[in-house]
């Protein structure tokens, strides 16, 4: 007996997996709905391959297809989500903070010390006793860390004495030493700059020190000096800056950039570069333009300024190096700032950022700056002109590099965080400790140098939204790579497979048609047999 075309004992089953595969279908299509509530646009790519996936002919491994693309999708679907909801929360987070106001309360945005899930770690300020008879009372000195070390150079001492002092503290031990190094030992200087930088074509780390003053007489000298071997070396070029101190320094790909400073009689504005044989000075690109009311000013150059701080910044993901320029004097009589600039050094042009969120801290100069965990810019303390006197400052900032906003900083100590200014900010990686080195009390003049020595160390362990912003595009990136490489590779054999049941589709119909005419025919002969 033949079974009759659309029989439950034929169809039923197809249809009942037909069901099923639209069920799951939808089911996933209503799952991914619901998932991403919080948009209801769908890209052009993905609605043209969905009515693709919904066309023609594929039978089981169409839906098959479609329901394995609607889980790719689905993963897609969930980490764009999870960096949606990550960028909402970051941003109703700051909001409650009162970092990011509504649009229309913009201009008028206040800070915050709240300790938010997205805000800057809070630190712990700790004063450091140790034997003052090695680090003595001064101002004007520099430190840079160095083997998990920090050296200390010159300096003017509590007698008002320039001084080329040279000293090494260990973390570890709380002890400072002097040292005793050979070679072209710079002169005794003040306001100069010091930055490690590894030699070109070796490992080997070198501290560039440049500039400074001694008893009114601006220096332009450059020296080298070998850690290991404790040797100084003066460097002889063809070309140099102009004499200067109160300068910045900073270094990238193993050359060291200077800006800015005083030379005796005016604050400047250039910017040079040492590549380990000879200086050349930067030159400055004419900005694009930039339209009113975007983020960037663009100008040809920042202001001349002297005492003010720089920071090199490398972006994890773009790898685009940048300098970022807070606050400084302006005029070399006491003009203070807290402006805040960028210089791109793949474009060589400076832009002044006009547009963040947050209370910007208080103009300073002769402040210490440093980069947190890769993600923020520290500014304290720092000397402000008043009528009378020049004030110091005891407060702390951080800026978010990545959110473009200003935070101020919760500091916790037995001591008054008000009371001291912390300068000379140098960062232990290993124990994200930041030693400050001859802090001023806080009111007093600034010319008062004493000993003190401070470690801030942050209390709690915090989520960057940067950190966690990247891992979600990376975990993307793999879900994107994954299906490019299944895709690559399966396409062809997945669309053999869907010719194949294709042909087998049409067999089936011309099976079921010859079917269909035996039947007829059986019935004709039936009916002629006599019963």
């Amino acid at each position: 007996m033949v079974t009759k075309a659309g029989s439950p004992s034929e169809d039923g089953p197809s249809r009942k997996s037909n069901a099923e595969g639209s069920k799951i279908t939808d089911e996933t299509n209503t799952t991914l709905a619901a998932g991403d509530g919080d948009s209801d646009e769908t890209s052009g790519d993905e609605t043209a391959e969905r009515a693709a996936l919904r066309g023609g002919t594929g039978g089981g491994a169409r839906k098959l297809s479609r329901v394995g693309k609607e889980v790719q999708r689905r993963t897609s679907k969930m980490i764009n989500t999870i960096n949606t909801k990550f960028k909402r929360e970051y941003s109703r987070g700051l909001q409650m903070q009162g970092i990011v106001p509504a649009a229309d309360d913009m201009a008028t945005a206040a800070n915050s010390t709240s300790t938010g899930f997205f805000s800057p770690p809070s630190f712990q300020l700790t004063q450091i006793i140790h034997d003052s008879r090695c680090f003595l009372p001064r101002v004007g000195h520099v430190c840079v860390a160095s083997g998990g070390d920090i050296l200390i150079f010159g300096g003017v001492d509590h007698k008002q004495t320039v001084t080329n002092d040279f000293l090494r503290y260990v973390p570890g031990l709380n002890v400072f030493e002097p040292i005793k190094a050979q070679g072209d030992i710079p002169s005794a200087r003040s306001f100069c700059t010091i930055v490690p930088c590894v030699a070109s074509g070796t490992n080997r780390e070198q501290l560039i020190l440049f500039g400074g003053c001694d008893d009114g007489e601006q220096l332009s000298t450059t020296y080298k000096y070998d850690p290991p071997m404790r040797t100084w070396t003066a460097v002889q070029t063809e070309h140099k800056p102009p004499a200067r101190h109160g300068h910045v320094a900073l270094v990238n790909d193993g050359r060291v950039y200077i800006h800015g400073g005083y030379d005796g009689d005016r604050v400047m504005d250039d910017m040079w570069q040492f590549a380990g044989a000879d200086w050349t000075q930067v030159q400055y690109r004419s900005p694009k333009g930039a339209a009113p009311g975007t983020q960037l000013a663009e100008t040809i150059a920042m202001p001349a300024r002297t005492g003010h701080s720089a920071c090199m910044w490398l972006h994890s993901r773009h790898k685009v190096p940048c300098f970022y320029f807070f606050g400084g004097d302006v005029s070399g009589t006491g003009s203070a700032t807290n402006d805040l600039w960028i210089f791109t050094l793949s474009t060589c042009r400076w832009n002044q950022i006009v547009d963040y969120a947050g209370s910007a801290p208080p103009p300073r100069f002769k402040h210490g700056s440093c980069i947190f965990d890769n993600h923020w810019m520290l500014v304290c303390g720092g000397v402000n002109h008043g009528w009378f006197r020049d004030s110091v400052l005891g407060d702390m900032y951080a800026y978010d590099m990545q959110a473009n906003c200003w935070f101020s900083i919760n500091v916790q100590s037995v001591l008054s965080p008000a009371n001291v200014e912390l300068s000379n900010l140098t960062v232990i990686q290993s124990t994200r400790a930041i030693y400050s080195f001859g802090a001023r009390e806080e009111g007093t003049n600034s010319s008062v140098a004493t000993c003190d020595v401070f470690r801030l160390s942050p209390l709690v362990t915090f989520v960057s939204f940067s950190a966690l912003r990247l891992q979600v595009e990376a975990l993307d990136e793999i879900v994107k790579l994954t299906t490019e490489t299944q895709s690559a590779e399966k396409v062809a054999k997945l669309a053999q497979m869907q010719n194949a049941i294709s042909k087998l589709t049409e067999e089936m119909t011309a099976i079921r048609e010859e079917n269909e005419s035996l039947k007829k025919r059986l019935s004709e002969v039936e009916r002629l047999v006599p019963r």
